[in-house]
């Protein structure tokens, strides 16, 4: 971190958040928490001065003010202070999706939070559920500022299927729009708004991976024209066209939807329809490695090849380049595997996850005896030659 002005020393609060903010680890909930109320001390300093934004930029990597909302309303949750209640309740809720928290977190489910903390057992499908049914009884006339955090509030959390693999970070071409997708105000799940800095495109060392494998990118269902200056596609939809609702005629496709569950769910599903029904060749799928998720198993499967980059992607923002902060996994659908693995191996690792059972069984070479060898062999089984061993065959050779 360096200093605002060069005569502007640091306080303790910001030297000490600013130690802990390059070393926590955001995947412990504990360790995030902690580093959240040290930034908190620091907010209470800053708030009535015109110097936070300018500090938050200093610091390395830089902080968001999204990421600095989201840590005051955990800081909300979960207490100033670390005590022992507190610590209890941060235990209980660890299996809890961050995005959620961060609903959770809003002045507006305050009593759902402390229905929550009554709970013996958590679990992020209850707290869903308990959200989902406080908007459905919520009136339609609530404020849909988009400063105001309770526009999207019970909606959002909802439309998570399963917790977020250990980080609040989402990326995608921040685009598509599906019908009935119901975004969030994490990153995991991009808003799509027009107006919006949390959109993630591609990155061009990997579209351009892509690009080579595929011959052309003919088509790209979930993008932008910003992304597009570097994806080239030939043609693309984006939010407003909703590629959902189009059928995907492609000899190269190349998709980087969304990533949440929700909208990789729906991506994924219709890519595997579109291809199935023969109008998409091939494709080459960019997405978030959630090895837990129930859309990346079935991508997996139908996948020629899969490659699990090292390290977090670099992606494309308005506002710049920014680092991902949850790895990333890139498959390949009806490619050339030779290709695939010649362009993506400098990424990470080349996998292949062809289910066992689709895999054809080695098949043995008949055994070939003489009378008198079978004769033997016969007396070293009792008669069944299907227990004959190849140590028992090799005795009766001989």
């Amino acid at each position: 971190m360096t200093a605002i002005e060069e005569d502007d020393a640091l306080t303790p609060a910001e030297e000490a958040f600013a130690k802990a903010w390059t070393i926590y680890n955001r995947r412990d909930l504990t360790s995030y928490v902690k580093v959240c109320r040290l930034y908190h001390r620091v907010w209470q300093e800053k708030r009535e001065g015109g110097r936070l934004m300018k500090w938050r930029e200093s610091l390395s990597p830089p902080l968001h003010p999204k990421d600095s909302e989201r840590m005051i309303g955990l800081v909300r949750l979960f207490g100033e202070v670390d005590t022992l209640d507190n610590q209890n309740v941060i235990d209980k809720m660890s299996n809890v999706g961050r995005s959620v928290l961060y609903e959770l977190a809003l002045p507006s489910n305050a009593d759902i939070w402390d229905a929550v903390k009554k709970m013996p057992t958590v679990t992020h499908a209850a707290v869903v559920e308990l959200l989902a049914a406080a908007k459905a009884g919520r009136v339609d006339s609530e404020s849909t500022d988009d400063d105001d955090d309770s526009d999207d509030s019970a909606a959002d959390a909802a439309s998570l299927e399963s917790p977020p693999a250990g980080a609040t970070k989402g990326q995608g071409n921040g685009s598509a729009h599906a019908k009935g997708y119901a975004p969030n105000r994490s990153r995991l799940v991009n808003r799509h708004r027009q107006d919006s800095d949390d959109e993630w495109w591609s990155p061009s060392p990997v579209v351009e991976a892509a690009r080579r494998v595929l011959g052309e990118i003919s088509l790209d269902p979930c993008s932008c024209p910003e992304a597009n200056e570097v994806v080239k596609a030939l043609k693309f939809f984006d939010k407003e066209a909703n590629g959902l609702v189009h059928e995907w005629f492609a000899t190269g496709l190349w998709l980087n939807p969304p990533f949440g569950n929700n909208g990789l769910g729906q991506f994924t599903k219709k890519l595997l329809q579109e291809i199935k029904a023969g109008r998409t060749t091939a494709a080459i799928m960019l997405a978030s490695a959630q090895l837990d998720a129930k859309w990346f198993h079935t991508a997996a499967k139908a996948s020629t090849l899969v490659c699990i980059p090292l390290g977090m992607l670099t992606f494309r923002r308005p506002k710049g380049t920014q680092r991902g902060m949850i790895g990333s996994v890139i498959f390949g659908f009806n490619v050339d595997p030779q290709a695939f693995r010649r362009e993506f191996k400098d990424f990470g690792l080349i996998a292949d996850f062809t289910p066992q059972a689709e895999i054809a069984p080695t098949e043995e070479a008949p055994v070939s005896l003489t009378r008198e060898q079978g004769k033997a062999l016969l007396s070293l089984t009792g008669g069944n030659l299907k227990k004959g061993t190849p140590a028992m065959i090799k005795a009766a050779r001989h």
